[in-house]
């Protein structure tokens, strides 16, 4: 770490540090990744070739034959068991050999080793170790510095409930909800009430919003529970090849991350591409839900259908603490790709799956050159509060931000919400007009407490001049501080908007002509409908 930070000229914040102590285990749990997996070749080479398990047809027309052997073999790890059939002895990967990197050693000299420093600006690190490569899971292209996942890697369809579970067998549809789940069953059973409890708040929610249950491995509590108590939604079973490779030997570069970002682009592609759906909001096994997530996501996607200039729909605000919020209809459009609860339309998972990271998935949507200026709508007041300590993350961020978050309680209608103001020019102008009549302060200390009347008008603003500068005053006024490629958590065109005193005070972290914030969708598409940022300071 030490040695990172003086080759990348960045000081680590106490959140790097945090993660760096979480991971200390990840090499550990590589390795022996790949000793289990020298074990299961092991097994295949005395048996002969295996039987795949069902594909995506074959779990949605109800077989319980299973397909015809594949070229290639793999372990049956749905019921960790060989299973033979008549063929050959299966070959190990593509390019491997009994010399391949067995610890992970990367590229003595990699290309840019440090510049996506920790993960910060980028999607881990920026080279591929030779293991990796040899294993077929990254193909010899790059996506900034990132490895993209090829289908190959994917991994396969394990047990499933998909009776009816397409698009075109439920025309009704507005949106599938894919629950990512693991090996938290306790998790998963809370989230499952919560999505039962939010279907049942508008007629009709149910057949607009099939919800499926996305199982990463064969944890055999979480597959019970999908089999049994909640059979009324539907179960697929995601089942790797081979275990994952890391790029990094560094503490941070988890397997964990590799695995979920596998887990999600086999979920999604399932669901677009294999079932035929229009949209699809992601949710994860520790969610909550507020009583209007739906009304909520449909009216929000209309706004995303109709522009171009949006990137995906959000239930969350990484501000969205108690003492940073209070009006629970209030949206905002914002640069930062907040996920915890998303929805993205078919025609952008076309643009990305083709480049889909290997791992640190989140962290790679919201690069500039991925996002391309689009920005996600969010809300001031969270629609899913996540109650996951224990998850791969550690729980790094769970006690300093998450635990204080305010979920939505109101039954908003929101049919008869008007979200004109979300328009890319009106919303743009009403920041404008926001911050040339706000009152330049430097301290929280200068914000003042007026009666709830005059709230609306009580608005300041407060300069940065660098990312340095901008976790400073975030530091300072209690939000999160945290900056990624170009854009501030919650940020719009680098401006940070939260509230103080219950609402009756508006504050805006707003950047300085030398604040190097990323290019607007204007300038990365040359229409004219958006204006650049104006210069504030």
């Amino acid at each position: 770490a030490a040695l990172a930070n003086r080759l990348a000229g960045v000081a680590p914040t106490d959140a790097d540090e945090a993660f760096f102590d979480a991971n200390d285990a990840a090499l550990r749990e590589m390795r022996e990744d790949r000793a289990a997996y020298e074990k299961r070749e092991a097994a295949e080479a005395s048996v002969g070739k295996m039987v795949w398990s069902k594909s995506v047809n074959d779990a949605m027309a109800g077989s319980s034959t299973r397909s015809q052997p594949r070229a290639s073999s793999t372990w049956d790890d749905e019921d960790r068991v060989v299973r033979s059939t008549r063929g050959k002895r299966p070959t190990r990967g593509e390019g491997s050999s009994d010399d391949a990197d067995k610890d992970g050693a990367f590229d003595p000299a990699p290309k840019s080793l440090f510049a996506s420093y920790l993960g910060r600006y980028g999607a881990g690190g920026s080279f591929l170790t030779p293991s990796a490569s040899k294993a077929g899971r990254l193909n010899s292209g790059s996506t900034n510095g990132v490895g993209v996942l090829e289908d190959s890697a994917l991994g396969r369809m394990g047990a499933s409930r998909l009776r009816r579970a397409s698009a075109a067998d439920n025309p009704k549809a507005y949106a599938a909800v894919v629950i990512m789940a693991c090996d938290r069953v306790d998790y998963l059973q809370r989230t499952v009430a919560s999505v039962r409890a939010a279907l049942g708040k508008r007629p009709g929610d149910a057949d607009k919003f099939p919800v499926f249950i996305s199982q990463d491995g064969r944890h055999k509590a979480t597959r019970a529970f999908a089999e049994g108590k909640a059979k009324d939604f539907h179960w697929m079973q995601h089942l790797e090849d081979r275990p994952p490779t890391t790029r990094t030997r560094f503490r941070w570069d988890s397997v964990a991350y590799y695995r979920i970002a596998a887990h999600y682009k086999w979920a999604m592609k399932t669901l677009f591409d294999d079932l035929g759906y229009e949209r699809v909001i992601v949710l994860e096994d520790d969610m909550e839900l507020s009583p209007d997530f739906f009304g909520y996501f449909e009216a929000a996607g209309k706004v995303m259908d109709a522009d171009p200039s949006v990137y995906t729909v959000s239930s969350w605000n990484d501000n969205g603490q108690k003492i940073h919020v209070s009006d629970e209809r209030r949206l905002y459009r914002s640069d930062f790709f907040p996920g915890l609860g998303w929805m993205l339309h078919k025609a952008l998972w076309r643009e990305l799956a083709p480049e889909w990271p290997d791992s640190y998935w989140d962290d790679w949507m919201r690069l500039s050159d991925v996002r391309r200026g689009r920005e996600s709508i969010r809300p001031e007041v969270c629609r899913t509060f996540n109650f996951g300590e224990v998850g791969s993350s550690k729980g790094q961020f769970f006690r300093a931000y998450l635990r204080e978050i305010k979920p939505a309680s109101e039954p908003i209608d929101w049919d008869a919400q008007s979200l004109a103001y979300l328009d890319g020019n009106a919303y743009e102008d009403k920041v404008r007009r926001s911050l040339a009549s706000a009152t330049m302060i430097d301290s929280p200390t200068q914000v003042r407490l007026v009666p709830p009347e005059n709230a609306a008008t009580n608005v300041y603003k407060v300069i940065y001049a660098s990312e340095r500068d901008f976790n400073r005053l975030a530091k300072r006024f209690g939000v999160f501080p945290e900056w990624k490629d170009g854009v501030p958590r919650a940020g719009y065109r680098g401006v940070v908007t939260f509230k103080m005193y219950q609402g009756r005070a508006t504050v805006m972290l707003v950047p300085a002509p030398s604040a190097a914030v990323a290019k607007t969708y204007a300038q990365w598409t040359g229409t004219q409908g958006l204006e650049e940022p104006a210069q504030v300071g």
